[in-house]
């Protein structure tokens, strides 16, 4: 306080100007409002730098899942998600539709126009998808696959465990009635006619040229009448 004055001394560059302003207001920089530059180039640094680590997540997670990626776990995956794919097979046949049961080496699948087909792994050439999967294929997990139990009942295919053995008979028995019309390709030979009997190696087909005996290790696709 001045002696005399009743007043406080104030610091140099202290004492406000016109404009009610100190010199220390007029030089600090202000972060109070967003629009500062200081803080715009705070946040759009921030952004940059949450980019950079997102991208190094991602190609992480993807070297991960491509180590670690089986088809097996590809087509678990699409049977799981009811991904709408289309197979591109050996013998040039292209099929869409979902994969609706895994049953061994066979993907059933139901086409958009609700018809039934089996695919054998082997007569795969690729599969297309359009939708981005968070997994590559590196889980094995339970997919629908056909219960033999419920063939004879007709039913459709529910949530089991996969077994170890890959049943032909038990495939074209779920999607074939009895003495139902059936396509059977071994890869470029068709064989198209009623399902006359079948055993767990052989398919009997009577069509109008005759009878023909197909062995059901050389089958890799199977269309027919589903059960109902």
């Amino acid at each position: 306080m001045t002696p005399g004055t009743g007043t406080i001394p104030m610091a140099p560059g202290a004492n406000p100007g016109a404009d009610g302003l100190t010199v220390h207001d007029r030089e600090a920089p202000s972060m109070n409002h967003f629009g500062e530059p200081a803080l715009q180039e705070w946040v759009a640094d921030a952004r940059i730098e949450e980019a950079a680590r997102r991208r190094r997540r991602l190609t992480s997670w993807n070297i991960h899942g491509g180590d670690d990626a089986t088809f097996d776990g590809i087509v678990t995956d699409l049977a799981e998600r009811g991904c709408d794919v289309t197979m591109t097979l050996t013998n040039g046949h292209r099929h869409r539709g979902a994969i609706v049961a895994i049953h061994g080496a066979w993907s059933i699948l139901v086409t958009p126009r609700g018809g039934r087909l089996a695919v054998r792994k082997r007569a795969i050439l690729a599969i297309d998808c359009s939708e981005l999967l968070r997994s590559f294929g590196d889980r094995i997990l339970f997919a629908p696959e056909l219960n033999e139990s419920k063939v004879a009942e007709g039913a459709n295919p529910e949530f089991t465990p996969r077994s170890a053995e890959a049943d032909d008979r038990v495939v074209i028995e779920w999607l074939v009635g009895p003495g139902g019309m059936l396509t059977l390709w071994s890869g470029l030979l068709m064989t198209h006619g009623e399902l006359r009997s079948l055993s767990r190696d052989l398919a009997v087909v009577v069509s109008p040229e005759g009878v023909r005996y197909v062995p059901l290790a050389g089958v890799d696709e199977v269309i027919g009448s589903n059960r109902s």
